[in-house]
């Protein structure tokens, strides 16, 4: 894809969970890297909840695909924990 080439990429996404635009940007390269680093950034929040609202991931815990929790998912895994 040129624009991967050209070190951005804009897209938007309008799933059930997960919508709004995002960013896939190229950092600069160091000399001695082994590979290229990316970030991918989050664009404008057109759809935030308004302040205060309720907690999205409480109301709607189960993915969207398996209907399984995060702990059905992944058991055990230590590096999820901060998702609970």
């Amino acid at each position: 894809m040129a624009v991967l080439a050209a070190g951005s990429f804009g897209f938007q996404l309008h799933g059930k969970k997960l919508m709004d635009a995002w960013w896939l940007v190229r950092m600069k390269t160091k000399p001695n890297a082994r590979r290229t680093s990316w970030l991918l950034i989050k664009g404008l929040n057109v759809g935030a909840r308004p302040r205060g609202a309720s907690d999205f991931l409480v109301e709607q815990p189960l993915s969207v695909i398996s209907g399984r929790a995060i702990e059905e998912i992944t058991p055990g895994n230590e590096r999820l924990k901060f998702l609970g």
